[in-house]
């Protein structure tokens, strides 16, 4: 797998948090916590990180005169006590107060314009977050630098050294609130390569771990991953080669609500069943005389007697031994 193409580049990196991305996870939202703290003078929480520039005079000065006009800064979320709300929403709330500094310059000249417009809660966590935040992109670049520098890198690789880094800059609950959910999201999507990798492992046998490791994932992690979908082998195959081929979180859910209206809205399970009857159809063709003799079986017993099923379990036996027999029991040859 090539350097920087691995699925968890936009969802666990977080390398750039794109101007889109910005516009999208800082709207409002039903869920959200209202802020009971008024910010005036800030935009839309539409507007694009992308539109969030500094003035010319201000990019080849040292560091920001206290009498620049500074442009607006996504707001941050805070409760009605006063205290900050710290989430997944809050990342490109801080790159938006990154980009009032040009990079590698101290912060402290937007200091005082973070605590006159937080409530005093609110900015004792602030201001030392945007600072924790800074040193991790900092540190980030230069991860990602010398990783880049190396040619290639496993995804599981990148996961767990970005992990790490994280850990080192920020304690155990900001990680969590900040990227548990993408972490998670990550995780799953790591493991659901493994599986699917594992060639002594059946599709009965995937199925099965796949299914365990859905029903492990916080509701939170599921409802963002899952999007209400219910489970299906085949949707996993396609959302884990839409990772491979490096598409993001959002088309994968988007692809899984897509997968339910395939062929005039099908059910998931009519969908399976379909799949299965392609694959039994298939396994018979590669085995014409094992089918010859099950249907003169068949045809000589009545239906479902004890006689009759076990001499069909002996009939497969005879022809199948290991995963062959356990994927014949498994698309119903008997």
């Amino acid at each position: 797998m090539a350097a920087f193409s691995t699925p968890f580049w936009s969802a666990v990196t977080g390398v750039a948090v794109l101007a889109a991305g910005v516009a999208y996870l800082a709207r409002p939202s039903d869920d959200a916590p209202t802020s009971a703290h008024s910010l005036s003078g800030l935009p839309d929480r539409s507007a694009r990180l992308a539109d969030v520039v500094l003035p010319p005079e201000a990019d080849d000065t040292p560091a920001l005169r206290a009498t620049t006009t500074l442009p607006a800064a996504s707001p941050f979320t805070v409760d009605h006590l006063g205290r900050l709300v710290v989430s997944a929403r809050t990342l490109p709330v801080l790159e938006s107060w990154l980009a009032l500094v040009p990079r590698g310059q101290p912060l402290t000249p937007i200091e005082a314009r973070l605590r006159a417009e937080l409530p005093p809660l609110a900015a004792e966590r602030a201001w030392p977050l945007l600072k924790s935040y800074a040193a991790y992109r900092d540190a980030e670049r230069e991860m990602l630098c010398a990783l880049k520098a190396q040619g290639t890198v496993a995804a599981r690789e990148l996961l767990d050294r970005t992990m790490a880094l994280r850990r080192r800059h920020f304690d155990t609950v900001t990680v969590q609130e900040l990227f548990g959910v993408q972490e998670a999201r990550a995780l799953y999507a790591s493991e659901v390569a493994r599986i699917f990798a594992d060639k002594t492992l059946n599709e009965a046998q995937q199925a099965q771990r796949l299914m365990a490791l859905r029903m492990s994932l916080p509701p939170e992690v599921a409802a963002q991953e899952f999007g209400g979908t219910e489970f299906s082998l085949a949707m996993e195959r396609i959302a884990a080669q839409m990772r491979e081929e490096g598409e993001n979180d959002d088309e994968v859910v988007f692809r899984r609500k897509q997968f339910v209206e395939v062929e005039g809205a099908k059910s998931l399970v009519e969908l399976e069943r379909e799949q299965a009857e392609t694959q039994r159809q298939a396994w018979e063709l590669r085995h014409p005389a094992f089918v010859r003799q099950r249907e003169a079986l068949l045809a000589a017993h009545e239906f479902d007697s004890p006689e009759r099923q076990a001499l069909l379990d002996e009939l497969l036996q005879q022809h199948f031994k290991g995963e062959q027999l356990t994927e014949a029991r498994r698309l119903g040859l008997r």
